[in-house]
């Protein structure tokens, strides 16, 4: 288990892993269909009336297995092409239908793009500049492959701010190298020579990502002040370092055995940031490429098992609802603890309120 670092920047509350290295997405096979946004309509609606029309070549960067093209080909658009590193994730862009260009996104990649498709009119890039090790890089990149004068990108990443404001310390992960707020993602687009349309905070399952709507020609410029995430980020380690003591006093005497509802990278980094690790018997997750396996928690080997196993055999114990952003599926397992008397813990009630 690797130990993570971060730097704040104490000037625009960009915060950075100080010493993380981009990992090789090429052999990657997760598929973030299961993640769409709800709002993923209003994304594409909003497209519509910046102009973009249903014939105009639109870029997805990161495009994963083709979930978002096929959202787009099924509002109407015929120019789609995505951009790919993983290649089972590409060659099921491919399998839909859709032109995915297998390769890492950047300088290096603007020419051949530009030669084989010309520039876009829209380029959309969910959740992956937070992964990149120079996004100033990227976002150049990005402006290179727009029309120079009607151009837009859509630039959607989590909403860093929400760690320090919620708590989600367990959003923190060795593949996110920068955690963004809204102030200075809008100074990334800037710096690489784009103009600000909007910029927009939306709610996804228990946290928030922000929507940057930048391009060519005009624009709303600059978004000015904004909160201060540099006053938030400083706060974080006295908040959590309170949470943690409270929840380890509270697990440490609930009854065996203890379950944790989700077995990504959110409950294990919960478990690990949170110190309880050694407590955790099993975490519960309906993906059956994680049934039997045992997620990297320290002091501790518990296994994953499904929903349908924990109802089957889950009699006694305790349940802590870390079902982040899954409330029907938190609330099924968390029903059938109580009608079988088992405890039930949520994380939240151990957080210090903040307005």
């Amino acid at each position: 288990m690797a130990e993570l670092r971060f730097e704040l920047c104490a000037a625009c509350g960009l915060v950075r892993q100080s010493d993380g290295a981009p990992r090789d997405y090429s052999g990657t096979d997760r598929a973030t269909a299961r993640q769409f946004p709800s709002y993923g309509d209003k994304l594409i609606a909003t497209l519509k009336s910046m102009g973009v029309g249903l014939d105009d070549l639109v870029l997805d960067i990161g495009s994963n297995d083709g979930s978002f093209l096929e959202a787009l080909r099924g509002a109407g658009f015929t120019r789609l092409v995505g951009v790919e590193p993983s290649r089972r994730l590409a060659e099921d862009g491919r399998a839909r239908g859709f032109s995915v260009e297998d390769d890492y996104f950047g300088p290096q990649m603007v020419p051949r793009l530009l030669a084989s498709h010309g520039r876009a009119r829209a380029a959309v890039c969910r959740h992956t500049i937070e992964h990149v090790p120079d996004p100033l890089a990227f976002v150049s990149a990005l402006r290179e492959c727009l029309n120079p004068e009607t151009g837009i990108a859509l630039i959607e990443v989590p909403d860093g701010s929400a760690i320090p404001e919620l708590g989600n310390v367990y959003e923190f992960w060795d593949e996110h190298l920068y955690c963004f707020c809204a102030e200075n993602l809008a100074r990334l687009a800037e710096r690489a020579g784009m103009r600000i349309h909007a910029i927009e905070v939306q709610p996804h399952l228990d946290t928030r990502n922000l929507l940057l709507w930048c391009g060519m020609g005009e624009g709303a410029g600059s978004t000015g002040g904004g909160r201060d995430c540099v006053t938030l980020w400083r706060r974080v380690e006295q908040d959590w370092t309170g949470f943690r003591a409270r929840l380890q006093a509270a697990v440490k005497v609930a009854p065996r055995p203890l379950y944790l509802i989700g077995g990504s990278h959110s409950q294990y980094n919960f478990a690990n940031y949170a110190g309880i690790g050694a407590l955790v018997d099993r975490f519960i997750d309906d993906d059956g490429a994680k049934i039997g396996r045992f997620p990297p928690v320290a002091e501790g080997s518990p296994s994953i098992i499904s929903t349908a196993q924990f109802e089957a055999s889950a009699r006694g114990g305790s349940v802590l609802r870390t079902g982040f952003g899954y409330p029907k599926w938190t609330a099924r397992v968390s029903e059938h603890a109580a009608r079988h008397g088992m405890r039930v813990l949520d994380p939240r009630d151990f957080l210090e309120c903040r307005k």
